[in-house]
C-alpha cells in the first residue's frame, strides 16, 4: 500500500515557553524595583494570555493504510475525528480566496469538516495521498 501520509504542527515551540518565562522574570524584576501596583497588570495579562498558549495540543493530521484521522489544536476533542478509508466516500476540496476547505463525504451519508486549523499541507500532496488509496477527490 501508499505510505502513511502525515502532518504535525507541534503547539509549544520554543518561544511559547519563553514568554511566560520572561512575563515572570519581568514580575520579579518589578518587585525588586519596588514597582507601583499598576505596573503589574499588564505584565500580569502578557503571563496569563502566554500561559494559555501552553495548554494547546498539537494539531495533526494522517492517512494511513486503514484510516485517515485528524487532530485539531484547541483545548477539547470535539473536532478530532479517525474515518475508516472504506466509509470515504469522496474528499471534497472547495479553494476559496483566503483559505481552503476540506469536507469528507462518507458513504453512509455523514458529511465531516476537516477544521481550519488542522495543517493537511499542501493540496496537490494531500490530493496525490487520497487518489493513492482509491479516494475520489472533488476539487471546486
Amino acid at each position: 500500500m501508499a505510505d502513511e501520509y502525515v502532518r504535525i504542527t507541534r503547539a509549544r515551540s520554543p518561544l511559547r515557553v519563553m514568554l511566560p518565562v520572561i512575563g515572570v522574570a519581568f514580575c520579579a524584576l518589578g518587585l525588586a524595583q519596588g514597582a507601583p501596583w499598576f505596573w503589574f497588570i499588564p505584565i500580569g495579562l502578557f503571563v496569563g494570555l502566554s500561559l494559555l498558549g501552553l495548554t494547546r495540543r498539537d494539531a495533526a493530521f494522517r492517512i494511513g493504510d486503514r484510516e485517515m484521522a485528524w487532530q485539531d489544536g484547541g483545548r477539547d476533542d470535539s473536532s478530532d475525528a479517525t474515518v475508516p478509508l472504506d466509509a470515504i466516500a469522496r474528499v471534497e476540496i472547495v479553494d476559496w480566496s483566503d483559505s481552503t476547505d476540506y469536507h469528507v463525504h462518507c458513504r453512509d451519508g455523514a458529511t465531516l469538516r476537516i477544521p481550519a486549523t488542522v495543517d493537511t499541507g499542501p493540496t496537490q500532496h494531500l490530493i496525490a495521498a487520497l487518489t493513492a488509496r482509491g479516494i475520489p477527490v472533488e476539487r471546486r
